[in-house]
This record gives C-alpha cells, structure tokens and sequence, in this order.
C-alpha cells in the first residue's frame, strides 16, 4: 500500500475501470522488475504535453518536474524523468549518427 502513496499522486481517474489494475504495474515498477509496463507507454498526446511542459518550465525552475508531471495527464514526476531521459539518449543517438 505504501506505493500507491508515494508513486500516484498525479494519476487521472480516465486511467481504468478498477484501482486493482494499477497495483501490478505500480509494484513492478517499484521492484525494477518490469521493463515495458503500462506506465511506459505514452500516447503522442502525452509526449506533445511533456515536450510543451520541458520548454515552459526551464531547468532552473522551482519543483520542474512536479510542475511538468501536472501537465501531462496521468504521468508521475518519475515516469516524466524517464521519459526524458530516453528522449535525451534517443536525440544524442540520432544526432551522432549523421
């Protein structure tokens, strides 16, 4: 129980029908046992929402992520870091490789 506390915070009430099938995915993630849960798939939505949120609140920001996890719906502050930090390695990729 713990998890859901620490972890939901910012989750939208559009995310199920039932609160049981977030506790799977959020325990998962908790352990670093699942790779490719729910919680790591974005919709373009999602991803337009956090690229907007990353170029209106600037790094030196107060609480950034917590204000940028609010503007996309139904993503938490650390599902947003991840995000970006993929993001991040997937641009330096593209761009070594030109």
């Amino acid at each position: 129980m713990p998890e859901n506390g620490a972890s939901q915070t910012g989750t939208s009430p559009d995310s199920s029908n039932s609160t049981t099938s977030q506790n799977p995915s959020d325990s998962s993630a908790a352990n670093g046992v699942s790779s490719c849960s729910e919680q790591d798939v974005w919709s373009v939505v999602q991803e337009r929402a956090l690229v907007q949120a990353l170029k209106t609140f600037p790094k030196e920001t107060n609480q950034r992520w917590e204000r940028v996890a609010t503007a996309v719906p139904g993503k938490t502050v650390n599902q947003c870091r991840k995000k970006f930090a993929l993001m991040k390695e997937s641009f330096r990729s593209k761009k070594n490789a030109v």
